[in-house]
């Protein structure tokens, strides 16, 4: 039916002019579309990422959404620079941020509305992808 269609993670956000400085300034997403009433991000692989303004922003207890990154250490630092605070958990167990997730390694960080959002670091590549741990952030 629609297992192979593309997924888009559509965010809630308070005030979307705030947001979209956030996520093209800050992490550095390409702005493709601001319709009414949210807009649209161009992320890697040909995916997007979408947000709109909720009251609802920022309440979710979980990960919204996560990326896949070649080189998790360098992408904190970058991100570290733009003013981005990692998250630490006792479970998973992060040091200076990030987790190992069994051959995988992720981290954790908030958009300005509350929003957790994961980054992860594929581990070895002979691990099946039934294999592979969720990169959400402990309940």
């Amino acid at each position: 039916m629609f297992a192979d269609s593309p997924c888009r993670p559509t965010i809630a956000v308070r005030d979307k002019v705030q947001a979209i400085a956030f996520y093209r300034d800050v992490l550095g997403f390409t702005l493709v579309d601001a319709n009414q009433p949210g807009a649209t991000f161009a992320c890697g692989g040909g995916t997007f990422l979408e947000i709109y303004p909720s009251e609802m922003a920022g309440t979710a207890k979980n990960t919204v959404a996560g990326f896949q990154v070649p080189d998790l250490e360098m992408t904190i630092r970058e991100l570290r620079s733009r003013g981005i605070t990692f998250e630490e958990y006792e479970a998973p167990k992060t040091v200076d941020g990030i987790a190992q997730l069994g051959p995988n390694r992720g981290a954790w960080f908030k958009d300005p509305d509350g929003n957790t959002f994961a980054l992860v670091e594929l581990g070895s590549p002979q691990v099946q992808p039934s294999e592979r741990q969720c990169a959400g952030p402990p309940t």
